[in-house]
């Protein structure tokens, strides 16, 4: 949808295409501190991009209908949920309390009325936290709203996804919780055997070179950034 867009924004900008693209595309070719640094000491470049700002503030008001109006209110829905992503990912609070104020508006224009209310608290909650709870922000931000299992940067995992995956995941019997409950003698063994349970499997996993080698060559690596990805990537996009 950007791609389309800004082929729109080039079409009807005369003065877009007088910018020097050879800095631009370097920076796409091979991304690094001083190709970002010369692009943005491109002043064709900058020009162009504050055009292109100004084309999508004006698209958003309805310039090229209200299909194109649609499209673009999906893109920064969606961006707002990459953000939110990417705030667990590497586990920045400030970014997680803006995307999830943001979202509760969201929630309520998409009948999610629950998730709107839980998230206004959450985003009072937040705000007012240093004040209610001084030295839990500081605690938050060193790992409190995600935690990676991996050497691969920007790869945490949500806590409660982590707790599910791991040895919630692995603490479930065969059969599921269906009469566990209801039989007192069971549950207490249940509970008693969980984390020796867990310890067994992973160390079976271990013996099994199931469980990622933090010397191997893959290892810190995003398996989205290898070349075979990122041309599946560019295909499918092109498709569409």
């Amino acid at each position: 949808m950007k791609r389309l867009l800004f082929e729109s924004f080039m079409d009807m900008q005369q003065n877009a295409s007088e910018f020097n693209s050879t800095t631009l595309m370097k920076l796409v070719s091979i991304a690094s501190r001083k190709r970002l640094e010369d692009a943005l000491n491109d002043q064709s470049l900058m020009d162009c991009i504050d055009q292109y700002i100004r084309f999508e503030e004006s698209v958003r008001t309805g310039v090229l209908g209200k299909t194109a109006k649609f499209w673009l209110s999906v893109v920064d829905h969606s961006r707002l949920v990459m953000m939110l992503l990417y705030s667990v990912k590497t586990n920045n609070l400030m970014l997680f309390h803006e995307c999830c104020g943001q979202m509760a508006e969201l929630f309520f224009a998409f009948d999610g009325p629950n998730y709107s209310r839980y998230l206004t608290w959450l985003d009072v909650f937040f705000t007012n936290i240093d004040l209610t709870h001084p030295g839990a922000k500081e605690l938050l931000q060193k790992g409190g709203i995600s935690v990676t299992r991996s050497l691969i940067p920007g790869a945490c995992s949500a806590v409660d996804k982590t707790m599910e995956e791991t040895f919630m995941r692995f603490a479930k019997s065969a059969g599921g919780f269906t009469g566990l409950f209801s039989m007192f003698g069971a549950y207490q063994r249940w509970c008693r055997t969980t984390s020796t349970r867990v310890h067994f499997y992973e160390k079976m996993l271990d013996m099994c070179g199931l469980i990622e080698d933090p010397d191997s060559p893959k290892a810190g690596r995003h398996r989205e950034l290898e070349r075979a990805e990122i041309r599946k990537s560019e295909e499918a996009t092109r498709s569409i």
